[in-house]
């Protein structure tokens, strides 16, 4: 028998199997697998042996072959030991395999006369889990073998890592297959759906609490949620972490052993881009080393600040440069994208003059995918260029325009053209905003929610941290609400008027510095306030704000509330703020 594995070797012959699950994005897989250079058949099952001798016939040791279907797991039972088997697939939101189903069955006319309301109310989210092993711990302990488990709202990452696995260059463009009409159910059937849940909503977010040595791509794994896995090595991490013991915190994540969180990836993920801590030179270049140009998904951009690290990603882009075909959506030329865009974001490029080249190049290789283009207009609001920053934002396809979009166009164009300018723009697009924050009005958080309205008469402190039209938003909708306000704020920031405003403490601009004195600090650490509210960007990010937290740690008060970049977006009487408590 065949042995499963995750690499392949030069040793064996190796057989890549992608088991595709139903209305997974697996119809355009194949047809991308079928355009590489490499053998691609289509298994009808995995006990198929006509067709599985056909494809390793006349194979020798190291060489790969492509096989897929419906059924395919198990191939390695029907092969011998001269083999190496490597599994992949794809998983899927299940509301949205739901609607694709739902789409489906409505074209073939498989059903009629039912809506796609009534569809999701009495759909069985399980099919992810029926088809690979009929139980939720089935499910979770096979895909713990295959080598790649993506997700298809992060595609092209799963494409990358893919291509980079099995040493392919895919010439077709990736071009997910979809229904001719869209669906759109009730807000009310998703908020129903989601607190009903199943076993596929379970195998969507496996990925936090297991030793997995898979490549997950859903692998959008929380700072919360590396904190705990790093208070499990060290039960002194998360208190490292708040008061900033940063060297004490990087020695905990190298010295931890190797595991799910622990690996070399997640070791560098960690140090990089969730705690922003120091990198040397030599570390960073023995992970480009060792990941090429996929390094980039673990490092931060700012941990690039060496001419020797710069070069050595920039060796890699010509590499990838020299081998892009015609076809400028090829998985290729995405990753040399992705690696342009991020070197376009490096701090050696920002010192060196060298930002808007690298995020230029990424535009030219093709201007329909969101990501350089969002890049690149932050990059130009960044510089105080909003205005050319308005116009690369708009070629952003409307299908692309998601919430990161949106909440990074209103900043933009409120600096660009002011606050009546983005008033106008969310009244005009009422109704996609609403598509794209589905969950805004019934947000799913345990944290507690606060009206506006609901703090009147107490004494609050706001502290500003996140964009300056967020905090000015909030301070516009308190006037009318009788309340005494303190404000903590940076030096360059300008305040909107407000009438119960009645202390106001400037703090250095840039990075806050918790341990650092400033002027007003003893008379906020003195005073007793109801609620400490702090204007941040977004709910989900609440827990990177360790700088601020050391700080509001020593304040008297009795709660701690956040106001988030989504209130932009809300009338004034929707307005809230997020408890810290539950």
């Amino acid at each position: 028998m065949a042995r499963i594995v995750k690499k392949p070797s030069k040793d064996k012959i190796n057989v890549f199997v992608f088991d595709h699950i139903f209305k997974c994005a697996g119809t355009s897989v194949a047809q991308m697998l079928h355009s590489s250079k490499v053998h691609t058949c289509h298994l009808p099952t995995a006990s198929s042996l006509i067709r599985i001798e056909d494809s390793l016939y006349g194979m020798k040791p190291g060489d790969k072959v492509f096989l897929y279907g419906h059924k395919t797991w198990g191939v390695h039972e029907q092969l011998s030991d001269h083999y190496n088997v490597i599994y992949f697939t794809l998983l899927r939101n299940p509301i949205k395999l739901a609607l694709s189903t739902y789409g489906y069955r409505v074209n073939t006319y498989e059903i009629e006369k039912i809506t796609v309301d009534e569809y999701l109310a009495t759909y069985t989210f399980n099919k992810m889990v029926g088809h690979l092993g009929g139980s939720l711990k089935n499910a979770q302990e096979r895909i713990e073998k295959y080598a790649i488990v993506g997700v298809v709202e992060k595609i092209n990452d799963f494409i990358s890592i893919l291509s980079n696995l099995t040493g392919t260059i895919f010439n077709k463009k990736f071009q997910l297959n979809v229904t001719s009409k869209s669906f759109h159910p009730d807000s009310k059937i998703i908020e129903y759906v989601n607190e009903k849940g199943g076993d596929d909503f379970e195998l969507y977010a496996y990925k936090s609490d297991t030793k997995s040595s898979c490549f997950l791509v859903t692998d959008a794994v929380s700072e919360e949620k590396v904190i705990r896995a790093y208070t499990k090595v060290d039960d002194s991490f998360q208190d490292k972490i708040n008061n900033l013991n940063w060297d004490e915190a990087k020695k905990i994540i190298l010295n931890s052993k190797k595991d799910r969180y622990h690996s070399f990836f997640h070791k560098t993920k960690a140090l990089s881009q969730f705690f922003n801590l120091s990198l040397d030179e030599e570390f960073i270049l023995e992970v480009i080393n060792s990941l090429e140009d996929m390094a980039i998904m673990c490092l931060s951009p700012s941990s690039v600040e060496t001419k020797n690290v710069f070069e050595k990603l920039c060796i890699i882009a010509e590499f990838l440069n020299n081998h892009i075909f015609e076809d400028y959506t090829s998985s290729i030329s995405r990753r040399l994208q992705n690696l342009f865009t991020f070197l376009g974001n490096t701090k050696y490029a920002e010192e060196n003059r060298l930002c808007e080249k690298y995020h230029r190049r990424a535009i030219d290789i093709s201007d329909q995918f969101p990501e350089p283009l969002f890049a690149y207009g932050v990059w130009l609001r960044k510089e105080g260029r909003a205005k050319e920053a308005i116009s690369v934002l708009e070629r952003i396809k409307n299908i692309n325009r998601d919430k990161r979009f949106y909440t990074e166009y209103a900043v933009t164009l409120y600096i660009a053209q002011g606050q009546d300018a983005l008033d106008e723009y969310i009244r005009s697009e009422k109704k996609e905003i609403e598509q794209v924050f589905p969950n805004l009005f019934n947000l799913k958080t345990s944290r507690r929610r606060c009206y506006l309205k609901d703090f009147q008469n107490k004494r609050i402190l706001i502290i500003r941290s996140g964009p300056e039209m967020v905090f000015n938003d909030f301070l516009k909708n308190l006037v009318g609400i009788p309340i005494q306000l303190t404000i903590m704020i940076q030096e360059n920031i300008s305040i909107h008027d407000n009438p119960f405003v009645e202390t106001v403490y400037r703090i250095p601009s840039g990075q806050f510095n918790p341990i650092e004195n400033f002027e007003g600090k003893s008379q906020i650490l003195s005073k007793e306030f109801d609620s400490v509210i702090m204007v941040t960007t977004d709910y989900g990010k609440i827990d990177r704000l360790a700088n601020f937290f050391a700080f509001t740690k020593q304040i008297k008060k009795n709660e701690q509330y956040f106001y988030t970049m989504d209130n932009v977006f809300l009338s004034p009487e929707e307005k809230f703020c997020i408890s810290d408590g539950k």
